[in-house]
């Protein structure tokens, strides 16, 4: 027995150490096999990516590569349509040719011909931003030419110019290099338009004669500079032709292109045509380093030019293998964690398991504690039974609430505490308890006063010591039940409210597959019974009508935290297919986490509403006299004739006619008549237009036409004389013989213009043309008004460019006291350098600013220059003087100009008393209050007001009166004619007393000589401006003026 303890007590210890062994042997091959499964599952899964993102990318580059070929195409062009489009406007000319032809006759002499010509080919050049535009003979001679030294032709333009005179045809040259400069090595591709000058009837001339356009290729021609990349990498543009069997490069949107210095494309003709023709095939070809691209072409329209995309293709697989491989790594790291992961998980359950049953034997030595300690100060009753259901136990909140001693309660039965009408209730839960070891139900109590108290009841079994107790927590429910009464009454009110109301009320869940709540009203708009949205929550997404569906799902899909209501209008198709138009509201409610919870929304059947506003915007498109289309069909009508015209290449006239005589014919013969007039007129216009044209009325007497899809003007006037023949017919009206004849103005687009606005203002020109010869007549808009309308556009133009970077200057002409010949004050005028030419005189371009909206902008700077070199002056010790400006009408009325004013004033540190604005008489008149208004304002912090131009508007003394005004200026023209015209002194005479009788200052601009000066001293006037003292000088010798105050009192 004693040899055989120490053998099984040594077993005993060697058997736990033989299993660790084992168990460390075999974990450390599961480890190793687990690896070995991560390792192969992540290569599978970097194949199974690899592969269809290398399809994927290649099939987006693809597509990029087809698009950007599709966009710079459609680019080129549309440059080369429009490019010949000038050209055919400008050689075909009303009068271009035939003075070109007559020049050129007279053996090209330097005549006023040549300058007027050469000033037209200057703004084509300018306007149209060519490299140069020359007037050519027949043999190829430069004649006029834009450029100070032009060049010969070479071979390839002169070849061009044959083929455009022999065919008499506007004819594009190929890419051909020519000398940067004359006698200059450097080379610069460019592109020739060339169109042979035609007469008035569109004959070409008899001294042949052409139009030459050069453009550059590079920044011209090609638009592609800003290409965007693909993937990441740079795509390459290039313009190319084909010259015999060589596809030679004649462009690119790349400093360092893919082909280096080389201009061949390696790829042969036939290929290059091959991909053009087909929409989406590509091609591949290596660059000069050997590095293998894919391209892809397209044809210019019309040209034998091809348009190339090209990029790199390893750049892409490169990209595609580098991300392979990140997710391969980044699928291993995390497989290996997991696997990691797994094993220690493995590891600590073993320690867990050994843990389990010391912690279960500690467990029921704490349960009897925690019970005891729940019991005593639990808040709810807690009831403690055996298993034949005997009280064995309560704690002191069960005695407190039922009103019971603890020995009463003890031994009791459970059942004893509820009433008998809870024994039903009682079964099932005993049953639940049974099943399942807990139940949940609410029954009534009976307190020992006969009180009944609602509780809820948690139910529990308990296992102990191999024993079964059952474990009641009871908790007083009156308060709840209370709140549940009184909430299902209030429910019950708003289903009856909601019940009574015409609009659908609705509720479903986020998703739409729980309808929540909807009224009997869905029936009755619908046609649907509630039932079938109970079914089927989305049959209300599914009746919205397929042209407004996507709208709606796109507003319901928008709902979130951030944007939680929407609303829309849209059609529903009812169960009996009538369609009905819904306004409907929806709101998204979330929790407190911000989680969706369900959408609640109203919808209000408003077809009655949409039936009367197509009645109203059908009303709202037509005349209601002569039921013709009105100014806002008109405008849409001639928007659409325009956009086609120029899609097809063809031209779109506008008539704009006028009756001659109406107002006498509504005057004396009545309302009735004239309408029956203007129905008359509507009537035999439409008869005398195409079914596709457009007469309409616009208001009163006027009447246009819209002409589309012709080919020249001389069709619009056929139309005119149609028109007049029409209504050269007396009309018979109420048994009365109407005799009412029509003046018409026309503009043709593109030839007049492009915009709407534009062509009717043009057709409204020609027509007021037309009445001032005479009327009963058709005029069309001149080439003069063109050019002017050409030289405002210019002058608007450069003088944005000039105000954007600073080219504008301010003079200083100083204003003298004539008593003490001291120098008082100046008035800054305005000073523009226009481009090429000396200073631009205010006169040419003041209206151009003030029609084009950019006058707000100048009287802004003026401003602000006045008074930071006003400043300047002061901070260099010069002697203070108040500082004149003038300020534009419509700048002076905009709102906030009294907030700009004074914020200049803070920003340049300058006291307001030293800045004095003029504003015209004129302004004053427009608006009298809005002007005493702004007036107050400037005064109230300093600044002067005076009166410009005083005398010339006519303006009376309430005007005066109502305004704060400091000065008064005289007219510079009184002043140049006070001497030799007694009315012009007597005027001049009457404002100085004037002003002296409404106490404010007067000056006299525009003095000139020693006998005007006398004179208004004279008068009693010792402030004056003008050329007797100083003109206007500029900033740096103002500042001399300012130095030597005393400069002036010799002149005096």
């Amino acid at each position: 027995m004693r040899s055989n303890q120490p053998e099984s007590a040594s077993h005993n210890m060697r058997t736990p150490l033989a299993k660790d062994s084992s168990m460390g042997t075999r974990h450390s091959w599961l480890a190793a096999g687990l690896f070995a499964v991560l390792f192969l599952i992540s290569l599978v899964i970097g194949y199974n990516v690899y592969v269809p993102l290398v399809d994927e990318q290649r099939r987006q580059l693809h597509d990029a590569l087809d698009h950007i070929a599709d966009t710079q195409n459609a680019a080129v062009s549309a440059w080369i349509r429009e490019r010949v489009g000038d050209a055919m406007v400008f050689s075909s000319g009303r009068f271009f040719g035939e003075t070109a032809a007559a020049w050129l006759a007279r053996g090209a002499p330097d005549d006023d011909a040549r300058r007027q010509m050469l000033e037209q080919l200057k703004a084509i050049h300018t306007t149209y931003n060519y490299l140069e535009v020359a007037l050519l003979d027949g043999h190829g001679t430069v004649r006029i030419s834009t450029q100070a030294t032009p060049l010969q032709l070479d071979a390839v333009a002169a070849e061009t110019m044959q083929h455009a005179l022999r065919s008499s045809s506007i004819l594009v040259s190929p890419f051909h290099a020519i000398p940067v400069s004359p006698g200059t090595e450097q080379t610069e591709n460019v592109v020739d338009i060339i169109a042979p000058l035609l007469s008035i009837d569109e004959e070409q001339i008899d001294t042949p004669a052409v139009l030459l356009l050069r453009a550059r290729a590079r920044t011209d021609v090609a638009p592609f500079a800003h290409t965007p990349p693909i993937m990441g990498s740079v795509t390459e543009v290039l313009l190319t032709e084909i010259r015999g069997e060589q596809v030679v490069i004649s462009s690119s949107n790349l400093q360092a292109s893919h082909f280096g210095k080389i201009n061949v494309l390696p790829v042969s003709p036939s290929e290059l045509m091959a991909s053009a023709k087909s929409h989406d095939g590509s091609f591949a070809m290596d660059d000069a380093s050997g590095t293998p691209l894919i391209a892809m072409a397209r044809q210019v329209s019309r040209m034998p030019w091809y348009l190339v995309t090209v990029i790199n293709e390893n750049a892409i697989v490169a990209s595609v293998r580098r991300m392979t491989w990140l997710l391969v790594g980044a699928t291993a790291g995390i497989l290996s964690l997991l696997g990691i992961a797994v094993l220690l998980w493995w590891r600590e359950k073993e320690g867990q398991m050994r843990l389990q049953a010391l912690q279960e034997k500690t467990e029921r030595q704490l349960l009897q504690r925690q019970y005891d300690y729940l019991s005593k100060y639990a808040n709810d009753m807690i009831i403690l039974a055996d298993a034949g259901d005997c009280i064995i136990d309560v704690n002191d909140k069960t005695l407190q609430a039922l009103g019971r001693h603890r020995a009463d309660m003890i031994g009791r039965p459970v059942q004893d505490l509820f009433l008998p009408q809870c024994k039903h209730v009682l079964q099932q839960a005993a049953a639940k308890l049974l099943r399942e070891g807990m139940a949940l139900f609410e029954v009534t109590q009976q307190q020992a006063d006969g009180t009944l108290m609602p509780v809820e009841v948690s139910a529990r079994a308990i296992d102990f010591e191999g024993k079964r107790f059952v474990q009641l927590i009871c908790r007083d429910i009156s308060e709840r039940k209370q709140s549940e009464l009184a909430l299902l009454e209030s429910q019950n009110r708003l289903n009856s409210i909601l019940e009574s109301i015409l609009d659908i009320v609705w509720s479903v869940s986020p998703d739409f597959s729980r309808l929540n709540y909807i009224n009997q009203s869905i029936e009755q708009i619908t046609g649907y019974p509630v039932s079938a949205f109970e079914t089927d929550p989305r049959r209300w997404l599914t009746m919205i009508h397929e042209d407004d569906r996507p709208h709606v799902e796109e507003a319901l899909h928008a709902l979130g935290p951030d944007h939680a209501a929407c609303e829309a209008e849209f059609r529903i198709r009812r169960q009996d297919r009538e369609l009905r138009w819904l306004h409907c509201r929806a709101h998204l409610v979330v929790d407190a986490d911000g989680t969706p919870q369900r959408i609640d929304g109203v919808a209000t059947d408003v077809t009655q509403r949409k039936a009367t506003e197509q009645q109203v915007e059908m009303l709202a498109y037509y005349d209601n006299v002569t039921r013709l289309p009105n100014r806002t069909l008109l405008y849409d009508r001639l928007a659409q004739a325009t956009h086609m015209a120029m899609r097809s290449e063809k031209k779109v006239a506008l008539l704009f006619m006028d009756l001659d005589n109406f107002k006498n014919v509504n005057d004396s013969l009545g309302h009735d008549i004239g309408d029956m007039l203007l129905r008359a007129i509507a009537e035999r216009l439409s008869q005398c237009v195409r079914e596709e044209d457009t007469v309409a009325r616009i208001g009163g007497d006027e009447f246009l036409i819209v002409l589309p899809d012709i080919d020249r003007g001389e069709q619009a006037a056929a139309v005119a004389e149609k028109i007049l023949a029409a209504t050269a017919r007396p009309f018979i009206l109420k048994e009365q013989q109407i005799y009412s004849t029509i003046s018409i103005g026309i503009s043709v687009f593109p030839d007049d213009g492009k915009e709407t606005q534009e062509l009717i203002k043009h057709a409204d020109t020609a027509l007021y043309q037309a009445k001032g010869q005479g009327r009963d007549r058709y005029q069309f808009f001149t080439r003069e008004l063109n050019l002017q309308i050409i030289r405002s556009t210019n002058i608007e133009r450069q003088l944005r460019h000039a105000i954007e970077n600073d080219a504008l200057s301010l003079w200083y002409q100083p204003q003298i006291d004539t008593k003490e010949g001291r120098l008082i004050g100046a008035e800054a005028l305005l000073r523009w350098r226009h481009a090429g030419r000396e200073v631009l005189s205010p006169v040419e371009f003041i209206p151009v600013a003030e029609e084009r909206g950019l006058i707000s902008k100048m009287g802004e700077w003026a401003i602000r220059e006045a008074c930071a070199q006003c400043r300047r002056w002061q901070l260099e010790g010069l002697h203070p003087i108040p500082i004149a400006v003038n300020v534009s009408p419509i700048q002076f009325q905009q709102k906030g100009f009294a907030s700009l004013v004074t914020g200049i004033l803070r920003e340049s540190q300058l006291d307001p008393t030293y800045l004095e604005l003029e504003i015209t008489e004129s302004s004053i008149m427009r608006r009298a209050s809005l002007v005493a208004e702004l007036a107050m304002n400037l005064r109230d912090v300093g600044v002067g007001i005076s009166i410009d131009d005083f005398g010339t508007g006519y303006s009376s003394l309430s005007y005066l009166k109502q305004i704060p005004i400091d000065k008064i200026k005289i007219d510079r023209s009184f002043i140049a004619a006070m001497l030799t015209h007694g009315d012009d002194e007597a005027i001049t005479y009457a404002i100085i007393n004037l002003a002296r009788s409404l106490n404010m200052r007067v000056i006299a601009e525009g003095v000139e000589t020693k006998a005007q000066l006398d004179r208004l001293r004279l008068f009693g006037c010792n402030e004056v401006q003008g050329h007797y003292y100083s003109k206007a000088v500029s900033a740096e010798t103002f500042r001399d003026f300012l130095a030597n105050q005393n400069m002036f009192s010799e002149v005096a």
